[in-house]
């Protein structure tokens, strides 16, 4: 008997535990653990007394946090993502907490990103762009928002409603018109308006490249804050070298900044931050050696750039120990690193009003030429009606580009030379970096319209035209009002970069990319080579321009990017305005009478 009830407990207890995995392996079911998450939101939002207390809501958040998290693959995780905002948005009608607003627009901007292509995109960047507009009082936000939503789902259920938002927006936030100053008169940078912050933000980061006469500092922080530049003069007799700062206010720093960040490139020797003062991050730049320096910011996310030009001391053995091969020098500044570049030849001083182009007029050659594919990785840029995306196409533009010129003898570098990520202050720097002679940034437009078609050209001045400013705020991703922040930056930066050199390029490019795409599209419309504020084209000291090859939000634009016979006459007109240009044809009289 007793060996009987023996065995039956060993049954009994087997049985249980199949059943308890069972239950396990069904909970563990991300549609048994949405489906358990709904019930309790609906539990929650009928019960009047329930919903008084956040300690309720926060847990239900959490089980759609956790699905989002643990099962990033299913498809339950962009639809928690919009259940977790929406929570997120009505507890803070209750709260009155701008923590849960900020919240509820970090899980639509994560579903946005992470889950580009889910039905629940547009939505989750349209009610992102409503909780920056009515919410947060950050009306440019909510303009690149919406702007996003009908660039990239023009066939999505949110496009009417964000096209009229933007269309809105769009006036109060115009920027305002930029007075052009000569270098004969340069004028006195304005100082950066101090802004009213209550709240302390974060000095997250510093990261840097460096090139042979020019390094980049840039300090990334978690929201817009005031800085002011000071500058200490050497001290020969005590041997102390100059140095330049930035007191960040009111800021506190990351803990992982504590320690010195060495660069040794000539020009700056190491970069270092720390808590001042309660509410300063004083940033020290210690320098080597500089001529000129300047400092200013970029928007979304906020950023103090510090760029540093001068002549590198020269190591005591006078020659440079130790030569990287370039190819590393460019893995090595896209990926943020640094390293001691060779030696550039010196080149001439341009002429500031030269009747034919430089190359033309010295003698130049044009050899090295940097190709930059917009967007890429985590930024899809714009995307068409039937879901094609810009990175791409620029991507294969980029790549028969280089094999066009390459067969020219030119020297070609890439940003990028697959689907990653580039962040905008790395790809003029690495052109800056490898001394290139040209720089060329490939897009392809977008516009709330989709009967809009066309090419055009781009080189850096400030415009006041609003659909220039429209498509600068959409590939800068910021507002027409972010713009204006650059333009007494741009005043400044211009006065020596080659404007004008950078726009006879523009029109060399377009006069050959209408031909040249003329069979495959034979309605094709030129919209000119014009002047904008672009961020991807702020640094470069070469002649720089960016082009828009086609509209991919118009539906028969979109179908020729699909075709290879359409990317490659494009990349082969591009080539031949490289070349026409490079040979110096076209004259500054020609330039101005278009």
């Amino acid at each position: 008997m007793s060996i009987f009830l023996h065995r039956c407990s060993i049954l009994f207890t087997i049985i249980i535990l199949t059943f308890s995995l069972a239950l396990n392996a069904q909970a563990q079911n991300p549609d048994q653990l949405f489906e358990t998450a709904k019930k309790e939101t609906d539990r929650l939002n009928s019960s009047p007394s329930e919903k008084k207390i956040r300690t309720n809501w926060i847990s239900v958040i959490q089980r759609f946090e956790k699905i989002a998290q643990d099962y990033s693959q299913s498809p339950e995780a962009p639809k928690s993502l919009y259940h977790a905002g929406n929570l997120y948005a009505k507890l803070y009608d209750s709260s009155h907490l701008k923590s849960d607003l900020k919240a509820a627009v970090s899980a639509y901007e994560n579903l946005g990103d992470s889950y580009s292509q889910d039905p629940l995109a547009d939505d989750a960047w349209f009610l992102a762009a409503e909780l920056y507009r009515t919410k947060l009082k950050n009306p440019e936000q909510a303009f690149v928002l919406y702007n996003k939503v009908m660039t990239r789902y023009p066939e999505g259920d949110m496009v009417v409603k964000a096209s009229y938002w933007n269309t809105r927006l769009e006036g109060k936030l115009a920027a305002k018109p930029v007075k052009k100053s000569s270098s004969k008169n340069k004028a006195k940078r304005k100082p950066v308006p101090e802004l009213d912050i209550k709240n302390p933000v974060t000095v997250q980061g510093i990261r840097h490249w460096s090139g042979p006469e020019y390094t980049r500092v840039v300090v990334d922080l978690s929201d817009r804050a005031n800085y002011r530049r000071h500058l200490l003069r050497s001290d020969p007799e005590n041997k102390i070298p100059p140095r330049l700062f930035l007191d960040v206010y009111p800021a506190r720093i990351s803990p992982e900044l504590k320690d010195p960040i060495v660069i040794s490139d000539g020009l700056l020797n190491k970069v270092r931050a720390s808590q001042y003062r309660k509410n300063v991050v004083r940033i020290v730049l210690d320098i080597n050696s500089f001529e000129k320096d300047t400092v200013f910011h970029f928007v979304n996310p906020f950023r103090v750039v510090v760029d540093i030009e001068g002549k590198p001391e020269p190591s005591p053995e006078g020659v440079t120990a130790l030569v990287k091969t370039e190819e590393q020098a460019i893995e090595n500044i896209i990926a943020g690193n640094t390293q001691k570049p060779a030696e550039a030849e010196p080149k001439p001083k341009p002429a500031v009003s030269a009747p034919l182009t430089l190359a033309k007029q010295f003698g130049l050659k044009v050899k090295k030429i940097v190709v930059d594919p917009g967007h890429g990785g985590k930024d899809p840029g714009a995307i068409g009606p039937s879901g094609l995306m810009e990175k791409n196409i620029n991507l294969q533009i980029a790549r028969y580009l280089r094999n066009l010129l390459e067969a020219e003898k030119f020297q070609v570098i890439m940003t990028r030379d697959s689907d990653v990520f580039v962040d905008l202050n790395a790809r003029t720097t690495l052109a800056m970096k490898v001394k290139a002679d040209l720089f060329i940034s490939i897009h392809a437009n977008a516009s709330p319209r989709r009967n809009v078609s066309g090419i055009e050209t781009y080189y850096l001045n400030p415009t006041t035209d609003p659909e220039t400013m429209r498509l600068a705020a959409l590939e800068n991703f910021t507002s027409p009002k972010g713009l204006s922040d650059i333009e007494d930056i741009l005043q400044d930066l211009l006065l020596s970069s080659k404007i004008e050199e950078s726009g006879i390029f523009a029109v060399s490019v377009l006069n050959k990319m209408i031909p040249g795409v003329k069979e495959l599209n034979p309605t094709v419309e030129s919209h000119g080579a014009k002047p904008a504020p672009f961020y991807v084209l702020v640094g470069a000291s070469m002649p720089s321009i960016l082009v828009e090859v086609s509209y991919i939000s118009n539906p028969k634009e979109e179908k020729l990017l699909h075709q290879d016979g359409y990317l490659k006459a494009l990349a082969q007109a591009i080539a031949d305005g490289v070349n026409e240009y490079a040979r110096g044809y076209l004259t500054t009289a020609n330039w101005e009478k278009d």
